[in-house]
């Protein structure tokens, strides 16, 4: 990603494709939109489905750590811990 990301790195399928481990995204990034990720990972085809519920700021930051990138993403607005979890998703690989 040449070092460059901005907010539309989380919306453009040809960036999506390469921090998601090359999955495809389509969505018109709309309240009440469709979002489908779809692509194969560990040798199984994958689809996950869903709807944009709302849309909110969050901001991201990147730091090397052990020879990789670390990714920090932060949300105003949770308040307590069992909000975070809350936040958080559930059975996906990050």
């Amino acid at each position: 990603m040449d070092g460059m990301l901005d907010a539309t790195s989380l919306t453009k399928p040809e960036l999506v494709k390469k921090y998601m481990m090359g999955a495809d995204v389509k969505s018109d990034w709309k309240v009440g939109s469709p979002l489908t990720y779809t692509g194969v990972y560990k040798d199984k085809p994958f689809e996950e489905k869903g709807v944009i519920r709302k849309i909110e700021r969050v901001t991201w930051e990147l730091n090397e750590k052990d020879g990789a990138t670390a990714v920090t993403v932060s949300r105003d607005g949770i308040s307590t811990e069992t909000g975070v979890e809350a936040a958080m998703p559930t059975g996906r690989p990050c």
